[in-house]
């Protein structure tokens, strides 16, 4: 499911106000995560994506439930339709400021919730509310949250609340309660803000949602900010294996991003307040030994291959000819031990081979099978690969992959002998070696700078690098400043969002951790500074000589030589 529709609820009541630790006001810091959101599927949302807005705690009204029964559903304002995410989404954010009312945060849902139903109806969405609050606002019949939970589960309507200045976990024995006490008088939380999260916290575990507090709303926002890529078979039909078939099909598992690509604008026709600023680009061909300059136009034009210094032309009719003519394939060769395919074989992206589930359970057992077999054996399988009829045969491997969530094959690519590179590169020499104290000492480092073991302050082990939640700096510091100069043609380039650029930086407390093994390395591994030898200038004779201060001599010996061949004229130096 690819398309989504998204309503935003937004707290602009009088606690909103309130300034945090950092200086900002919990409207601000509100408004910086649902900019997150925003920017996200400015970037990376389909172009059937939806997405709402709604004020509560506002001074009027204006909503359609508040129109069918006028007395309720007040100070909530509907400030933008649902339509595709644009620049006037941040516009109007930007916009919002605190007011002098407060809102009742249960009719602010029903009118969400409301929106997302008439206007998605029964299309296929994947539908979400984003609740950003502080938990402000007096809630009048709280009698209806259980109602509410159900109507969100019946429309399949996901509930994620960002919540300001929330705690962050809930304790149901006498010592939590104290020190969740203690949390709320350090932060000034009134008691109604207090029973108003307790209050959501139960609504999102009826209706199957979700709360984010502190470094989980960055997580949970940062998550979004991946490109939503429908899930689309690159192969689907049998696995050949002997006279044995298996209908499987293969999906992308992971993929290089690049960055996007950027299109060319005439600011000329900006300027001009034209409707259409994209520049097309048109390609033209001459000849460069014709006289005459004549464009050579597409029939008169073939296409030639370097063979040494001579060109050869082929028509489009032999390339048809020469191409490699094959069926679609999934063929297994052989079968391998895991550990005689290298690494650094695999080459390109990976894609995951599943069953299919509509061929039924037979398909299946033999499918999972083929995968414990595999897993038990240690063994890999080797395969010939068309992905569909006269694409290019590849030569792909598929590595079992066995989880409590499911069982698979991963399938890479291998090289063919044209692929490789082959490199000869010196030994060490034997007094370059490193001795058994280098190498015990290196492997000491390695071992205390693991990444998958790393221990917290409170002794538990947890992973220090999760590859799926580490962000490409460069991709997300060229998107924050496309947002910033989408809404502003004179912002400055802004460096990378600290939150971000901190998680590509070594760990502070694995580097204090590892002290006593770097001091080892550096004892045993010492460098030495080397000079670096200066090379000669290339100098001109006539510098010499400057520098021998015999210039002038040169001199006059050239002019009494030309006066001595000065009668003829026929030489002269210089």
């Amino acid at each position: 499911m690819s398309k989504e529709a998204i309503c935003v609820v937004l707290d602009v009541g009088t606690s909103m106000a309130k300034e945090m630790s950092d200086g900002k006001t919990r409207l601000e810091m509100a408004k910086d995560y649902i900019r997150m959101l925003v920017q996200a599927k400015l970037l990376f949302g389909g172009k059937t994506d939806k997405l709402a807005m709604v004020y509560y705690g506002c001074n009027d009204t204006n909503n359609k439930l508040n129109e069918e029964h006028p007395g309720y559903y007040e100070n909530i304002q509907h400030v933008h339709v649902f339509k595709r995410p644009d620049l006037d989404v941040l516009e109007t954010l930007a916009d919002a400021e605190p007011e002098d009312a407060e809102g009742d945060v249960l009719d602010a849902l029903f009118v969400g919730l409301e929106l997302i139903v008439s206007e998605v109806r029964h299309l296929k969405f994947k539908k979400r509310i984003f609740l950003v609050t502080d938990g402000g606002g007096a809630t009048k019949d709280t009698q209806h949250v259980e109602a509410l939970a159900r109507e969100m589960a019946f429309q399949d309507v996901r509930l994620n609340v960002i919540g300001i200045g929330f705690t962050e976990e809930e304790s149901d024995d006498e010592d939590g309660d104290e020190m969740e006490e203690d949390d709320q008088k350090e932060s000034k939380r009134t008691e109604n803000e207090i029973a108003n999260e307790k209050l959501l916290r139960k609504l999102a575990h009826d209706a199957d949602g979700e709360v984010f507090v502190g470094s989980q709303i960055s997580d949970a926002l940062n998550f979004i900010r991946k490109r939503s890529v429908k899930q689309v078979h690159k192969y689907k039909g049998p696995m050949n294996i002997g006279k044995m078939t298996i209908e499987i099909a293969t999906y992308g598992k992971t993929a290089m991003q690049n960055m996007p690509t950027l299109k060319k604008s005439s600011r000329p026709a900006e300027e001009g307040v034209s409707l259409d600023t994209s520049v097309k680009m048109e390609r033209g061909y001459w000849n460069k030994l014709g006289s005459d300059n004549v464009e050579v136009t597409s029939e008169f034009r073939v296409k030639a291959y370097p063979y040494g210094k001579q060109l050869v032309p082929f028509l489009k009719a032999d390339e048809a000819l020469m191409k490699y003519m094959c069926d679609k394939t999934l063929s297994v060769i052989a079968f391998a031990p895991r550990d005689k395919i290298k690494r650094y074989w695999c080459l390109g992206s990976v894609d995951c081979v599943l069953p299919l589930a509509d061929m039924g359970l037979r398909n299946a057992l033999k499918f999972s099978a083929l995968v414990q077999a595999l897993n038990e054996e240690k063994a890999v399988a080797i395969a010939r690969y068309v992905k569909r009829k006269n694409a290019q045969p590849l030569f792909v491997v598929m590595t079992p992959e066995i989880n409590e969530s499911m069982e698979c094959l991963y399938l890479n690519q291998l090289p063919f002998s044209e692929d490789v590179r082959d490199f000869m590169f010196g030994s060490f020499d034997e007094k370059q070696k490193p001795t058994q104290e280098q190498k015990l000492a290196m492997r000491s480092l390695i071992r205390k700078m693991d990444l998958t073991k790393m221990i917290d302050s409170e002794g538990y082990e947890f992973e220090g690098l999760i590859m799926e939640e580490t962000q490409n700096p460069t991709l997300q510091r060229f998107y924050q400043n496309v947002e910033k100069r989408a809404l502003d043609e004179e912002a400055p380039i802004e460096d990378l969002e600290p939150a971000i650029a901190e998680s590509v930086k070594p760990d502070v407390q694995l580097l204090k951790n590892a002290h006593k093994e770097l001091e080892e390395i550096k004892r045993l591994f010492k460098l030495e500074v080397v000079e670096k030898v200066q090379k000669r200038k290339k100098r001109h004779w006539r510098d010499y000589l400057e520098d021998a201060d015999i210039s002038s001599v040169v001199d006059d010996d050239m002019a009494q030589a030309n006066q001595r061949h000065s009668p003829d004229k026929s030489t002269t130096f210089s």
